[in-house]
């Protein structure tokens, strides 16, 4: 399934810029270790995703800081097989941070509706890729013959079968298995039933075992709604974090199982490793509605008890 449509505005390569931590990153992954060839690297690999793909998350190439960061990094130092899936991963960026930071790589796929982005991603961090090469699979996660979210699915291989995970062919392989599952940027792009339906797919893949997580972040608002940008005609349902919870504790995972925690946070304390400082008017438009004039981001994670 396609998200709606986005308003595609002007990607200005002046914008860029990298705090030391960023730089360190950036350096460590490219393999370019010049200030200047470095943000040429980067502005070029934006430039060709942005003509055919012109979201934000191209634009300012975050990597995620979100609060469940330091609880998957413990699960993959823990749990025997830390299954990690980062679904709309777009260049990997959040990916390659995670593994940076010790993650082992042979548990980590990315999951993105195409592929494009992901070779792009492979062009942009390619000295990482060279070294410490991560998994990837192409799909739609609506779509039942990528993941099959029937209780009784016949023939799922099982995980050693599929081992190394660049051998699957379909995430239904991987029904119960994920230990982690971030997803961040996705779920403000589809209507209010996609949204319950994408999050009980995701359910289907998360591992019983507690401490499991599905964690992310997207546009919220204190009062869940479809609201629409009158500059850009964007229609988008947003959760609030009451509604968001209620979804997961009870319409997708029995009540009881899971802990949901979900909070609204500005822009920068959502995602405080911008690498591409941006005015979010670009995207969003610019009407008279003070509900979006400072976009907040519903921060959040699902957590197996």
């Amino acid at each position: 399934m396609t998200p709606a449509t986005l308003l595609k505005s002007p990607l200005d390569s002046s914008l860029l810029s990298l705090d030391d931590a960023q730089l360190a990153f950036f350096r460590e992954q490219t393999g370019i270790y010049d200030v200047e060839k470095l943000k040429q690297h980067i502005c070029d690999i934006q430039q060709k995703a942005y003509q055919h793909f012109p979201y934000p998350c191209i634009r300012r190439l975050q990597i995620a800081r979100l609060p469940s960061y330091e609880h998957v990094l413990w699960i993959g130092k823990t749990f025997e097989r830390p299954i990690f899936l980062d679904v709309g991963c777009c260049f990997g960026h959040d990916l390659r941070a995670l593994v940076a930071s010790g993650y082992p790589h042979e548990w980590v796929l990315g999951v993105d509706l195409k592929r494009d982005l992901w070779e792009l991603g492979t062009e942009l961090f390619r000295a990482a890729e060279k070294e410490r090469p991560i998994s990837f699979i192409e799909g739609d996660i609506f779509d039942d013959d990528f993941l099959d979210p029937s209780p009784k699915v016949q023939n799922i291989p099982k995980l050693f079968d599929v081992l190394p995970l660049k051998n699957l062919k379909s995430l239904t392989m991987l029904r119960g298995q994920a230990s982690a599952i971030h997803t961040s940027m996705l779920f403000h792009l589809f209507p209010e039933s996609d949204q319950l339906r994408m999050a009980k797919k995701l359910a289907t893949l998360l591992s019983p075992v507690p401490g499991s997580i599905i964690f992310g972040n997207h546009i919220g608002l204190e009062e869940s709604g479809i609201h629409t940008r009158n500059a850009s005609g964007i229609r988008m349902f947003c959760h609030s974090p009451q509604t968001w919870c209620e979804m997961w504790d009870g319409d997708v995972f029995p009540k009881g199982v899971v802990e949901v925690e979900a909070k609204l946070v500005s822009a920068g304390e959502a995602q405080p490793s911008q690498s591409l400082k941006e005015n979010t008017n670009g995207f969003y438009g610019n009407d008279s509605d003070d509900r979006w004039k400072n976009i907040m981001w519903l921060v959040w994670s699902v957590k197996r008890i």
